[in-house]
């Protein structure tokens, strides 16, 4: 077991905002927002939130459009002691009642794109944003088995279910993740989509740990070239994508020139192989780190440095993080048998 700080991200942000409150925060469509600027923000979105009687252990929907006050929304509810569930609003109705209901969803942040998106019945738990005159909030004080994201699985395997996340799992992935990014400094680039697990660790965690935050458009997430602008222009050391979205950025020609500006790359949420292995390591002399990880255990359970010829496998777990491979009678397997990768710690959702 390795100790770590047992405190939630919203409290740890505090550190490098009052170190460096003019340091950015998040750079959007070349516009910096400073530290200080997001946490006035959220600070505002905290006072909508109250007004609407949002507060300690209430359920908040974010259906907003992508940019910084898609991250200052979380931080915002955070400080009125609730936890977030990232919706997009133009899931199909039926989607989005089955969501509402089972994560307990009583309040929906959306703007003025979203709001029209959204069905007519969600209208009584809209709140929609607005430029609130008070911009200082008292944050709730959070306990450590308090939610901090409702996440909903994709459902591939069955219906939609919502992984509960703690602060304290939260917390314990900022170990991790600052302990695998201390040798790559630089920013981070958000191009995952806020209803994935990995967007958690791109903002919010990144900001915790001091760095900044560049965030793609929706269209910019989607554009090869269009990331590889983003990656040569704002010093974007750490970049994640799963191995699809990455055989697609590597047939780029713009993104192919850009990667050597990439310090670190993690890639998860599919099989990587050694078609895209090599080719990465052709265009760029970063660091591949294959990730593997459910949402149950908060986006990361083991990881794996690749060099060009080293072979594939999803490494070793991090740290206060065990896995085990069991059999149907839950008994540990003798090596090179097959079984159920089974996972326990302190990530756990």
């Amino acid at each position: 077991v390795s100790p770590f700080l047992n405190l939630p991200v919203p409290t740890q942000f505090m550190r490098p905002l009052l170190l460096d409150p003019d340091a950015p925060a998040v750079i959007f469509h070349g516009e910096t927002i400073t530290r200080a600027q997001l946490d006035r923000r959220a600070c505002q979105i905290a006072n909508l939130l109250t007004e609407a009687g949002a507060g300690h252990g209430t359920h908040v929907g974010i259906a907003l459009s992508r940019n910084a006050d898609l991250v200052a929304a979380v931080l915002g509810i955070w400080k009125v002691g609730g936890a977030y569930v990232p919706l997009l609003a133009h899931y199909p109705e039926q989607r989005l009642q089955s969501m509402v209901e089972t994560a307990g969803i009583t309040h929906i942040l959306c703007d003025d794109k979203t709001r029209v998106q959204l069905p007519e019945c969600f209208a009584s738990m809209e709140v929609p944003l607005s430029n609130h005159t008070k911009d200082t909030f008292d944050a709730v004080p959070l306990a450590e088995s308090d939610l901090a994201e409702i996440l909903f699985t994709s459902g591939s395997t069955g219906q939609p279910k919502g992984v509960m996340l703690r602060h304290r799992a939260v917390a314990n992935l900022y170990l991790q993740v600052k302990n695998l990014l201390t040798p790559y400094p630089g920013n981070v680039l958000c191009s995952t989509n806020s209803v994935f697990d990995c967007f958690l660790m791109e903002t919010l965690v990144a900001l915790a740990l001091g760095r900044t935050v560049v965030l793609a458009d929706e269209e910019e997430m989607m554009l090869p070239w269009k990331l590889a602008k983003l990656v040569s222009e704002h010093d974007t050391a750490v970049f994640e994508m799963t191995p699809t979205r990455l055989q697609m950025c590597l047939n780029n020609e713009a993104f192919q020139q850009a990667a050597d500006h990439i310090r670190v790359l993690l890639v998860g949420g599919e099989a990587l192989t050694k078609n895209l292995q090599q080719p990465f390591h052709a265009h760029s002399s970063g660091d591949l780190i294959n990730m593997y990880g459910p949402s149950e255990s908060t986006i990361y359970t083991t990881f794996s440095p690749l060099k060009p010829d080293d072979t594939i496998t999803i490494g070793k777990t991090l740290e206060n993080i065990r896995a085990y491979v069991l059999d149907e009678q839950m008994r540990p397997v003798l090596p090179t048998a097959c079984g159920e990768l089974c996972i326990a710690g302190e990530c756990l959702a």
